[in-house]
């Protein structure tokens, strides 16, 4: 069985660049053949969104043959009420004891609840004590990975509070494969918590804060096999950290244009132009550098932090001069 896992994509509108995302998703589905598409939460902003645009997703997955097995997250945890009719191939797990089978897997879903850490180990442990010893188990699953370290931010703009969290040594006893999870935006983690046994977060398929940096991926995998990040075409982002100094020649305007150029169409630059600058080298004043800069900003390119100074006049000073000629001077070891 082929799997296509994805979180995270928080719809707030038709057609925009988020609702292009699940198009690449659903079009990835159809051409890797994929058994089952799994959305572990958030595919809705808010619980608003998932009602407006209710409409448009089952025309979007009615495309796929495929069963679409989702369920809420923190965002849209309550969107998906009893009676609720997201299209033929979509089931909606709204109950972790309830799993849905597909070609003698089960699939399980604990959708996003606010509880504490002993009432999700209490529940895991009831639903797991229901499943078959033969079977291959999933479990869909939307919090926090408590054993990942990089800290709030990974997380979106969730702020510093704790969301359905869970810790890998919790699985090791209990009958999941995979743990298919969601929460996590910044990029693709896989965790085996037990030999040939996965805790995956997906990360976003499109960055929903500027925090999410680099090319957004998929987990497209085969039962027995490890989770494996699947690149998508969709808008990302990068990061370019330029500290100009009095001894920089090369012009820090097309420095940018060229880190630029080295994108796919989709990347997005983000740059952070800081440091001290020889502003007669240069030939620009602070100002003057400001507005060439500002000038730059498009689509694909913006500044998160301009703070630079000219310092020609240290730099064209006697004495400094002088300073550097020696240094020049000066035999140094090459260690």
């Amino acid at each position: 069985m082929k799997i296509l896992h994805t979180a995270d994509i928080h719809l707030r509108e038709y057609n925009d660049e988020r609702w292009q995302a699940l198009r690449r998703i659903v079009e990835e589905s159809l051409q890797q053949q994929v058994d089952v598409l799994v959305i572990s939460g958030d595919l809705f902003d808010s619980t608003a969104d998932a009602q407006k645009l209710r409409s448009k997703i089952r025309e979007l997955f009615n495309e796929l043959s495929c069963p679409v097995i989702l369920i809420g997250g923190n965002h849209d945890a309550q969107a998906y009420p009893e009676g609720t009719f997201w299209g033929p191939t979509v089931t909606v797990i709204r109950d972790l004891l309830t799993p849905v089978e597909i070609q003698g897997a089960y699939f399980w879903g604990f959708p996003y609840e606010d509880l504490l850490e002993e009432e999700i180990l209490e529940y895991l442990h009831l639903a797991g004590s229901m499943a078959g010893p033969e079977a291959t188990h999933i479990l869909l699953f939307h919090g926090e990975l408590l054993d990942f370290t990089e800290g709030w931010a990974g997380y979106g703009d969730e702020g510093q509070r704790r969301y359905l969290p869970v810790k890998l040594s919790y699985f090791r006893e209990l009958p999941w494969q995979y743990v298919l999870a969601g929460h996590f935006h910044s990029n693709f983690e896989v965790h085996e918590f037990s030999p040939e046994r996965y805790f995956v977060y997906p990360g976003s398929p499109i960055p929903i804060t500027r925090r999410e940096i680099g090319p957004r991926r998929v987990n497209l995998f085969r039962i027995g096999e490890p989770p494996t990040p699947m690149p998508l075409d969709t808008p990302f982002y990068e990061r370019m950290e330029l500290r100009l100094h009095p001894f920089l020649r090369e012009d820090p305007l097309t420095l940018i244009h060229t880190r630029l150029g080295q994108l796919p169409e989709q990347g997005r630059l983000l740059v952070e132009v800081t440091g001290y600058y020889d502003g007669s080298a240069l030939g620009m004043t602070e100002e003057e550098l400001y507005r060439a800069l500002s000038r730059l900003k498009s689509e694909r390119l913006d500044f998160t932090r301009l703070e630079f100074r000219d310092v020609r006049d240290i730099v064209e000073d006697e004495l400094f001069k002088m300073f550097v000629k020696r240094l020049q001077e000066k035999p140094w070891d090459e260690q």
